[in-house]
């Protein structure tokens, strides 16, 4: 067989693959009681289609850090659900709303995976929530893509020059969580860096789309997004920026 077309079956199986992987899921959502049956002899307390949290009867002092009740206060219909990234557990009604509130209310709105409210480990595999987490993972990895393909066409001299100019300011401030450079992206998610105490002072245009990118009085314009999954800042190092937690 001719390699090109071997190649292109290649290319096209691969974009399929990519499609249903981060193809969010608009199904309605499953309020089914699971029907498990544990060796302890109690009903799973958790839903159908989802991983079965520990037994309820078990461990009643297993607790939601949302509702901030036990397990075993919960109503006699009230599900739990667990993060099967950490295990912690949650009264699926109370973690329902937290994902519709931190989506709707623009608390979850910087380009960051999602993290569990209790622990703050990133969630993954969270089957019920998936069209929240998989929005957020297929922007990252984009952004990340974006990020390999350019740093590919730097020489291995600019690259040194780079990490060592960003990890000199970490080591000359002492409070990489508090000042210094942070990451942003413009509106078409292409990111950058503002230096220095990570506020921007000014406004020019993005390299790869020419989209405005920067701002004023330390504050990015509004069409920028604090990108802070990049270098695993917790937040910007100003205050009161666009869609950011104040």
């Amino acid at each position: 067989m001719d390699m090109n077309v071997v190649v292109l079956a290649l290319k096209n199986v691969s974009n399929v693959l990519v499609h249903v992987l981060i193809n969010i899921c608009d199904r309605p959502l499953c309020n089914s009681p699971c029907r498990e049956i544990f060796a302890c002899s109690h009903q799973c307390p958790g839903l159908c289609g989802e991983p079965c949290p520990p037994c309820a009867v078990c461990n009643p002092d297993k607790k939601c850090s949302i509702s901030l009740r036990k397990v075993s206060e919960f109503d006699a219909n009230e599900s739990v659900y667990m993060l099967p990234d950490c295990g912690c557990v949650f009264s699926v009604e109370f973690l329902d709303s937290y994902f519709n509130y931190q989506v709707t209310s623009g608390e979850h709105t910087a380009i960051k995976l999602w993290e569990c409210p209790h622990c703050k480990k990133n969630i993954y595999t969270a089957g019920r929530y998936n069209k929240y987490i998989k929005t957020e993972v297929a922007l990252v990895n984009k952004i990340k893509a974006q990020l390999e393909k350019q740093r590919q066409i730097l020489t291995q001299h600019e690259r040194v020059q780079i990490i060592q100019a960003m990890n000199e300011e970490v080591i000359n401030t002492g409070m990489h969580s508090i000042v210094g450079g942070r990451w942003f992206v413009c509106p078409n998610k292409h990111p950058y860096y503002v230096g220095d105490c990570g506020g921007a002072t000014e406004i020019s245009k993005c390299p790869e789309c020419n989209a405005p990118i920067g701002g004023t009085q330390h504050r990015v314009i509004e069409t920028n997004r604090f990108y802070g999954e990049f270098d695993g800042s917790n937040e910007p190092a100003w205050p009161g920026q666009p869609n950011s937690v104040v």
